[in-house]
C-alpha cells in the first residue's frame, strides 16, 4: 500500500474509532525491514512512519516508537540480530518490541 493510501485508510479508522468510542488510542511505528539501518526497506519506511506521527498528533494518539529503538539497537549492538529474516522477529525482537511498547504506554495505566 502506497504512503498516501495507507495514510487515509488509517486516518478513516481513527475518525471511527473517535466517533464511536471513548478509547486512547496507540499507534506503533513499523520496527524494520532487513537489518541494514541504510537498506532500502528501512527506507521505503520513512513516510509510513511519518504519516503515523502525523496522525498520532491529530488524534491524539500514543506513539509506540518501534522503528526508532530498532534502528537505536542496531546502531549499538550490529552483532546481535532482532529478526530471523530481516523483518520477522527472533526472540530479542519481540522483548524490544514489548519493552518499546510498556515504555510508551505505561502512563495510561496509572
Amino acid at each position: 500500500m502506497l504512503p498516501n493510501r495507507f495514510e487515509e485508510v488509517l486516518e478513516n479508522l481513527l475518525i471511527e474509532i473517535k466517533e464511536k468510542t471513548n478509547s486512547t488510542i496507540v499507534l506503533m511505528e513499523p520496527t524494520i525491514i532487513s537489518e541494514d539501518i541504510l537498506g532500502i526497506g528501512n527506507s521505503m519506511l520513512k513516510p509510513y512512519i511519518k504519516n503515523i506521527h502525523q496522525l498520532a498528533e491529530k488524534y491524539n494518539a500514543v506513539i509506540v516508537p518501534t522503528h526508532q529503538a530498532f534502528i537505536s539497537f542496531l546502531n549499538h549492538k550490529k552483532n546481535f540480530p532482532l529478526t530471523i529474516d530481516g523483518v520477522h522477529m527472533n526472540s530479542l525482537g519481540n522483548m524490544l518490541m514489548a519493552k518499546t511498547w510498556i515504555e510508551a504506554t505505561k502512563d495510561m495505566f496509572e
